[in-house]
């Protein structure tokens, strides 16, 4: 890992940090500790890749940061995600820190889970095309078939009624359609294996409402997006295949539709055509504003 130079801060910051290349999240902030001021540093994930901190306000991490590392005595006591890590009081008693006021909270109210996020934002994931034809199929690939259990594992993280998947869908006559002139290959033709989701990624989405599109991008998917907007603030996390076709069109088309709403894709639960047009598309995203993690 390699120390980003030439990044100009206040000279009055406090804080002890260091800035990684390299790392796998990106942080956006900066925190005096000693004055207590919050500096929001927003930089390009092209430069940027973490942000490492060192810190003693658990409710500030709990509500800025992903991950989180316990240390004490030299030793680390935990690593994980801010919900692992803050539901180990044990640990956070040897590290002589206090779990957060909302962690605590949460378990005098007996809640099994820890919501250390705003109650009123609501995560959304959209699961796309993962069909069997896009994996092992006749337009399948290694990396393709290489991040059904990554999709599978990050549906679990979420409460069905707020999974959306899409179905690429084409007619017995594909071939004689526009996209069939230019991309000559059958697939995902209704009602055939090829034109499934595939079998783990299915039993993982359960009852999730599944979208049928005839092109790349489903303005339907966007449009009922769009009217949860109406009514809660969203997140919206996309997943799935292709990264260089239906990924970044759905991506984009929903950026369109909610212009104020994060929307995130996650790299390592997508894979494109080749790894290059992957690559393409995942810096294609990071310049209209979407989220690469």
């Amino acid at each position: 890992m390699e120390l980003m130079p030439h990044l100009k801060l206040p000279d009055n910051l406090g804080v002890r940090y260091a800035i990684l290349k390299g790392l796998p999240k990106k942080l956006t902030a900066l925190y005096d500790v000693n004055e207590g001021i919050l500096y929001a540093v927003r930089i390009s994930l092209n430069v940027l890749n973490m942000l490492l901190a060192i810190l003693h306000d658990m409710d500030f991490v709990a509500e800025n940061f992903e991950r989180v590392i316990v240390m004490a005595h030299g030793q680390v006591l935990a690593d994980g995600t801010r919900e692992e890590v803050f539901a180990q009081e044990e640990v956070l008693k040897k590290a002589r820190i206090e779990q957060p006021y909302m962690t605590r909270l949460c378990s005098l109210l007996g809640y099994e889970k820890l919501y250390l996020e705003e109650f009123s934002m609501r995560k959304l994931l959209v699961v796309v095309d993962m069909q069997n034809d896009f994996i092992d199929g006749s337009l399948g690939t290694a990396e393709a078939v290489q991040i059904v259990d990554n999709v599978v594992d990050e549906i679990g993280k979420y409460d069905v009624k707020d999974v959306f998947a899409t179905r690429d869908t084409h007619p017995e006559n594909y071939l004689e359609t526009q996209e069939g002139r230019k991309l000559p290959v059958v697939h995902c033709v209704k009602g055939t294996k090829g034109w499934e989701i595939n079998e783990k990624v299915a039993k993982a989405l359960g009852e999730a409402e599944i979208i049928d599109k005839p092109t790349f991008g489903s303005r339907k998917l966007a449009e009922k997006i769009e009217k949860l907007a109406e009514k809660e603030e969203l997140e919206v996390t996309l997943i799935g295949l292709c990264t260089d076709i239906c990924v970044v069109s759905n991506a984009l088309l929903i950026k369109a539709y909610l212009p104020e709403t994060p929307v995130k894709v996650i790299a390592a639960c997508c894979a494109g055509v080749t790894p290059a047009s992957h690559e393409a598309a995942l810096t294609t995203m990071k310049m209209c504003q979407v989220e690469v993690l």
